[in-house]
């Protein structure tokens, strides 16, 4: 075998894997997308389709009939917007610390910050009710959304503290020889050069806040304080489920996720790059 040949089989080889891989990404989400395309004699019909044979939209009508999905939407929207913005701030400013600022017990506090990150949420979400309970804060935007950086802060702090190691402290140096103090460096040099990464974090924490149940269904008891997620168990019951008002539902939540990922695609890819060299 010459080399040419073993080189066209390897790159067919991982075309192969690659395909296969796409496929188990793909096709679950094809499947949630036709199913709330289908009608319901199709969807509980003995022998599955691979697509819908009398498309319809009802399951899309109904979802908004039904429960009052657009205010869940909004809900959500606040939640995740809010909670992104303060958790994006606060880990710049965290991370910048930990990587330019010199004190005692600097790298053990950056191990806290992302060991708080594996702390599962199901161990959290009681003593995080009980403080926000006793501050008067459930049901309120604010409360979810300050619950939220419990997870969203540690990881984003984790993520931009390998990126921020990577900016030269020269270019900062050079700022406060023209008369730039910390903060004005940070600000005119450090943060422009580090959009990539803060991008890639603030969108990852923009995902897990508009896809979290468990917290929202905690925290947000009031119907009108409900976000999406939690809204879509409505659908659900005992023994069954309404599958086209819920794959409707969830393809709804999903395209947000999706645009915003399609658009910041190149600052995802080079922030996570940049973040995973030291840290």
């Amino acid at each position: 075998m010459t080399v040419l040949t073993r080189r066209t089989s390897s790159k067919l080889l991982s075309l192969l894997v690659a395909l296969v891989i796409m496929l188990i990404v793909v096709f679950p989400l094809y499947w949630m997308a036709i199913t709330a395309l289908k009608p319901g004699a199709e969807i509980y019909a003995s022998e599955p389709t691979l697509y819908p044979h009398a498309p319809t939209f009802e399951g899309f009508v109904n979802l908004f009939e039904r429960i009052p999905f657009g205010r869940y939407l909004l809900n959500s929207v606040i939640v995740a917007v809010g909670a992104t913005v303060i958790a994006t701030c606060c880990a710049s400013l965290a991370a910048y610390g930990l990587t330019r600022l010199t004190f005692r017990g600097r790298d053990l506090l950056g191990g806290l910050f992302f060991s708080t990150y594996l702390v599962p949420i199901s161990v959290l979400f009681i003593p995080i009710f009980l403080m926000m309970d006793a501050f008067a804060l459930t049901n309120t935007y604010w409360g979810l959304i300050i619950a939220y950086q419990s997870f969203t802060i540690p990881f984003s702090v984790w993520l931009l503290r390998g990126y921020f190691q990577n900016i030269p402290t020269d270019l900062e140096d050079a700022a406060r020889v023209d008369g730039c103090n910390r903060l004005q460096a940070l600000i005119r040099v450090v943060l422009p050069i580090a959009a990539p990464g803060i991008t890639a974090s603030a969108i990852f924490a923009f995902t897990l806040t508009w896809n979290e149940f468990l917290l929202a269904v905690v925290l947000m008891t009031r119907q009108d304080r409900t976000t999406a997620p939690v809204g879509l168990q409505s659908f659900l019951f005992a023994d069954s489920a309404n599958w086209a008002e819920l794959m409707a539902g969830a393809v709804i939540m999903g395209v947000p996720i999706v645009i915003l990922y399609l658009v910041a695609e190149r600052y995802i890819v080079s922030g996570l790059a940049a973040g995973s060299v030291k840290g």
